[in-house]
Order: structure tokens, then C-alpha cells, then sequence
């Protein structure tokens, strides 16, 4: 959920890595997915190594085409590795 402090911040979790080496990001309680076209992942180091100025919106679904760029500022949450997180369903 946002932090009511700050409302133009969204929050984002790290969802996986798609059919192309692009890591996603969901926001949190929206479909709206968050990635990177410029830094591929294949290996956790890669996908640990990607901050929010990485990411555009993509759209509303998993490997799906990139549809723009932001319109807001985006947080990436939560302190674990992004690929433990993935690993753990969280």
C-alpha cells in the first residue's frame, strides 16, 4: 500500500523476469507492471543491480510490451534480495 506520506510515490515488488531477460516489477494492489528494455537479467547479481530510474510502465500484465514511460515516482519495497523474494512467492 502507498505510504500516506507520500502519496505520489508508488510502490513496487519484484514480480520476475520475463520470456525476454526483463525484469518486472508489480505495483502494490494494482496490475500495473514496471521493467527495464535496457538492463537484461539473467543472472541474481543483474537482477539485484536494477533501481527505479532502470524501470518504464509496461501495462497491466506479465510479458507484456513496454507501453511508456512513468508518470509518477516508483519505490521498489521490501529489504530482501529480489530474487530470494521471487524465489519465496512474496
Amino acid at each position: 500500500m502507498n505510504n500516506p506520506e507520500t502519496p505520489n510515490v508508488i510502490e513496487i515488488k519484484f514480480e520476475g523476469v520475463d520470456d525476454w531477460g526483463r525484469p518486472i516489477f508489480k505495483q502494490v494492489n494494482s496490475k500495473n507492471r514496471f521493467g527495464s528494455t535496457d538492463k537484461l537479467c539473467y543472472t541474481e547479481e543483474e537482477i539485484n543491480s536494477i533501481t527505479e530510474q532502470d524501470l518504464t510502465w509496461f501495462g497491466t500484465s506479465f510479458n507484456c510490451e513496454p507501453m511508456g514511460s512513468l508518470a509518477g515516482n516508483i519505490k521498489i519495497v521490501d529489504g530482501k534480495s529480489l530474487l530470494q523474494r521471487a524465489k519465496e512467492g512474496i
